[in-house]
C-alpha cells in the first residue's frame, strides 16, 4: 500500500520554536463562533481518517464513493487528497471550485489556509485567514487553520498549539487536528527539554497521545527522561524507538525489493541481504527487550 506524505508534512520540516514571536496573524477580537459542522457521515469520517494517516490509496478509493458535486466538504476532501499525492495545482483548483459553490463557508477558507501553509506560501495563507475571519470570526475550522499556519513559522509553536486547542474546544469532532496537535506538542517540548525536562516529558506524552508510535515524539520522551536522570526509562524508550525505526526500515527495504524487478541481478541480491540483516537485528532487539521485561 502506498503511503503519501501527510497533509501537514510541512510541520515536520518546520523550524518553529516554542517561544518567541510569530509572524502569523493574531486571532480577531470578535467573539463570534460558527456552529460546529463536523457531523460527518461514516464514509466522510473514514476519508478523513485515511488522509490524516497518510493513506492516500485508501482515501482515493473511499473518495470514489463520494460525489464531490453534491457536497462542498467532499470537494475539500478531494483537494486534500490531491495535495497528499503531490498535485498542488489540482488541490488549489478544487478549493476554488468549492469556494464558487460556497463563498462564505469557513471550511473552504480554512482548507485554503492550510494548503497554502503546507506549500510554504505563508503570506497567501495569512491573507486567506484574515478574509475568513471577516466571514466567520473564531470558527473551529479557522482556529485549526490559524494553528497550522503558526506551526510552520519560526517562533509559532506555542501560539499554534493554543489555536489548535481552541479549535478542539469549539468543535471536539473537528477532523485534521490530531497530527498538528502532536507536532505542536513536539515542537514545544523540544524547546523545553534542556531547561524544563519535566514539562518536555509532558509534551512528549501529549504528542504520543495524538500520534501513538510517532518516532520523533518517542525520541523527545527519551531525551526528557535522560535529562531528568531517569536513564533506565530513557534507554528503554530509545531501544523501543530503534526497534520501531528498524521495522520501518525493513518495510521500506521490502518495498524497494518488490520494486527492483524480477529478482535477477546483483542489486536485487544486495537488497535482499540488507533486508535479512535488518530483520535479524530487529529480532535480536525484540528478544533483548522481552528478556528485560521478563526480568
Amino acid at each position: 500500500m502506498r503511503h503519501g506524505s501527510r497533509f501537514v508534512q510541512a510541520l515536520l520540516l518546520s523550524t518553529a520554536l516554542a517561544c518567541g514571536p510569530s509572524e502569523s496573524s493574531p486571532a480577531p477580537d470578535s467573539t463570534r463562533t460558527v456552529q460546529a459542522r463536523s457531523r460527518l457521515d461514516p464514509l466522510q469520517r473514514q476519508v478523513c481518517e485515511a488522509l490524516e494517516a497518510g493513506l492516500l490509496e485508501v482515501a482515493e478509493e473511499l473518495l470514489e464513493q463520494l460525489d464531490p458535486r453534491q457536497d462542498v466538504f467532499n470537494r475539500l476532501l478531494a483537494a486534500r487528497a490531491a495535495l497528499l499525492g503531490g498535485d498542488s495545482v489540482a488541490a488549489l483548483r478544487l478549493v476554488e471550485e468549492a469556494r464558487q459553490r460556497a463563498p462564505e463557508d469557513d471550511r473552504v477558507v480554512a482548507t485554503a489556509v492550510e494548503l497554502y501553509a503546507t506549500l510554504g506560501r505563508t503570506d497567501a495563507a495569512a491573507e486567506e485567514l484574515r478574509e475568513g475571519w471577516k466571514i466567520a470570526g473564531k470558527s473551529a475550522a479557522l482556529e485549526r487553520a490559524r494553528g497550522l499556519l503558526a506551526l510552520v513559522q519560526p517562533g509559532g509553536a506555542a501560539q499554534g498549539l493554543e489555536a489548535l486547542g481552541r479549535a478542539r474546544e469549539l468543535d471536539p469532532g473537528l477532523p485534521f487536528c490530531d497530527f498538528p496537535l502532536s507536532q505542536g506538542h513536539l515542537l514545544v517540548g523540544r524547546a523545553l527539554v534542556g531547561e524544563e525536562p519535566g514539562n518536555a516529558l509532558v509534551h512528549a506524552r501529549e504528542a504520543l497521545g495524538y500520534a501513538p508510535g510517532d518516532l520523533d515524539a518517542k525520541e523527545l520522551q527519551a531525551d526528557a527522561l535522560a535529562a531528568l536522570g531517569e536513564f533506565d526509562g530513557a534507554l528503554e524508550v530509545y531501544a523501543e524507538r530503534l526497534a520501531k525505526q528498524d521495522a520501518v526500515n525493513a518495510r521500506g527495504q521490502a518495498r524497494r525489493l518488490r520494486e527492483s524487478g524480477n529478482g535477477v541481478g546483483q542489486p536485487w541480491k544486495d537488497a535482499l541481504d540488507e533486508l535479512r540483516k535488518t530483520v535479524r537485528e530487529l529480532r535480536a532487539e525484540v528478544e533483548r527487550l522481552e528478556r528485560r521485561t521478563d526480568g
